[in-house]
This record gives structure tokens, C-alpha cells and sequence, in this order.
């Protein structure tokens, strides 16, 4: 793959973000290297490995640089300017609140996408454990969380009758607000086998995740969290079930005790 990415094509775009989730730094940086030097990408589906890459630097062994780097390709293929990212320290925590709108940005434009994007691992339990401690479940606002529950796409797979989601009426009745948080916060701990989705990955790159709907001949139709999908079978190289929830880790990056209580008095209202 290093000779590869010293001179890059087109045909091997696909090899390259692969390999930029590597976790062989010499590799991952070779890739990195080699996507730079490619034609910009106008498709989601290449973005999702950047976003996801991004969040990986933003853990402990991350580097400022490569942050800036994979950032700085992001905003040249989805031709999107980011505002500039003050990271105060190197703490992870605080690395994913400086870069929360880049991830919320991705997430609300390509929910579809999200799992994809998504990384383990960077959610500190401790840190969490000790806000949801200090939330005031009773005294949130509903519109505000209501508002947050929109901003944050979770309307995306849990509004509608038939989504991808399950049902939150009565969720905040059935589970205390702290168990009801910890699942938000840590999606892939517990995943039911009514809420596993298979993950389709296409020729082009874009990899889609969803409940497939519909089998036909010449391909399938998928429901996403974006609405449905239909990917043809010939652009179909690989299909598997996929061992992620749907719902991403660091939905609640950025957010207050105050907008937790919120949140929690509009899942209440369902």
C-alpha cells in the first residue's frame, strides 16, 4: 500500500481511506498522504472515514496535526468552510467539544452515514458519570429539548411509527434518567437483535447502513436513517451484518447538565 500511495490513483481511492483508519501510524499517515494528492471527493460516503479518522485523533494518541490535515481535506472535498477550531488542551474530552460542530455538522447533513463515521472509545465514562450526577432531571424545559432532540437528528430513526429506532414513548417512565442517558451515551454496549442493520459497501466508496426493506434481482432497497435507499445489485461489492448500533457515539458531546435536563423533559413528554 506505501508504494501505492507514493503515486496515488484514482482506482485505489477506496484502499486508501481504508487504510487511513489503520492503526499502524505509518500507514494511516502514507494514506493520508496519498488522499490528499486525489481529485476532491463530492461523495458522503468518502467523507465518513475523515470524520471518523478526526474523531480517533481527538483521543489520547492523537496529534494536532493530522487533525488539522484530515480537517483541512474535509472542508476541500465537501466544500464546506469550517469556522477555526480553538483546542485549548489535549484532553480528549475537550478535543471532541472543540470539534463537536464538524461531527454535528456531518451527522445532521448524512445520518445515514453516521455509524459509519462513527469511533469507538473516545466517550469518558467517568466524566459523564459525574455530569449526568449533577443533572436536575426535573427542573429542563421541553422545548428546549425538543429543540435539542431535532438539532442532534435523533428524529431521524426514533419520530415516526416504523423507524429505524425504537420506540421512546415511555421511555423516560420505564428507565431512570441515568439509564436512560447511559444508553444515549454508550449505543453499542447493549444492541438488541431487533436494532441490528446490515452495511452495504458500493464500488464507488459510499458504504450505507440500514434495515434492508425490500430483495430484488438487480438490487435492494434500504431504509436509512435519511429515508430509503436504493442501491443496484452490480454496485454492490460487500454486504454484512453490521456490529454497530445505528446511533453514534457522542451524540451528547457538548452538551450541559442543563441541556441533558432538557432533553430528559421532552423524552418525558413522549
Amino acid at each position: 500500500m506505501k508504494r501505492l500511495a507514493k503515486r496515488p490513483a484514482e482506482k485505489n481511492r477506496t484502499l486508501f481511506l481504508d487504510a487511513l483508519l489503520s492503526r499502524d501510524n505509518n500507514l494511516a499517515n502514507a494514506a493520508l498522504g496519498a488522499l490528499k494528492q486525489l481529485t476532491p471527493s463530492d461523495r458522503p460516503g468518502d467523507w465518513a472515514p475523515l470524520i471518523r479518522k478526526l474523531r480517533r485523533e481527538c483521543g489520547p494518541k492523537g496529534k494536532a496535526e493530522s487533525r488539522k490535515a484530515i480537517a483541512a481535506l474535509l472542508a476541500k472535498w465537501s466544500g464546506r468552510k469550517f469556522a477555526e477550531v480553538n483546542e485549548k488542551n489535549n484532553q480528549p474530552t475537550d478535543l471532541i467539544a472543540a470539534w463537536q460542530p464538524v461531527f454535528t455538522w456531518f451527522g445532521e447533513a448524512h445520518p445515514e452515514l453516521a455509524t459509519t463515521a462513527a469511533d469507538a472509545g473516545l466517550i469518558d465514562a467517568a466524566k459523564w458519570e459525574s455530569v449526568l450526577a449533577k443533572v436536575s432531571w426535573e427542573s429542563g424545559d421541553s422545548a428546549k429539548g425538543r429543540q435539542l432532540f431535532i438539532n442532534r437528528a435523533c428524529q431521524s430513526c426514533h419520530a415516526d411509527s416504523g423507524a429505524l429506532g425504537s420506540s421512546l414513548n415511555g421511555a423516560a417512565k420505564r428507565f431512570s434518567p441515568e439509564d436512560l442517558f447511559r444508553a444515549i451515551l454508550f449505543p453499542n454496549r447493549d444492541i438488541s437483535p431487533l436494532y441490528q442493520f446490515n452495511e452495504y459497501r458500493l464500488r464507488n466508496g459510499d458504504v450505507h447502513v440500514g434495515r434492508t426493506a425490500f430483495y430484488a434481482a438487480d438490487g435492494v432497497v434500504l431504509q436509512t436513517g435519511a429515508g430509503i435507499v436504493r442501491l443496484d445489485q452490480a454496485e454492490i461489492i460487500s454486504q454484512r451484518t453490521s456490529d454497530r448500533s445505528i446511533m453514534p457515539e457522542g451524540l451528547l458531546e457538548g452538551l450541559t447538565a442543563s441541556d441533558l435536563a432538557d432533553l430528559y423533559r421532552y423524552l418525558k413528554s413522549l
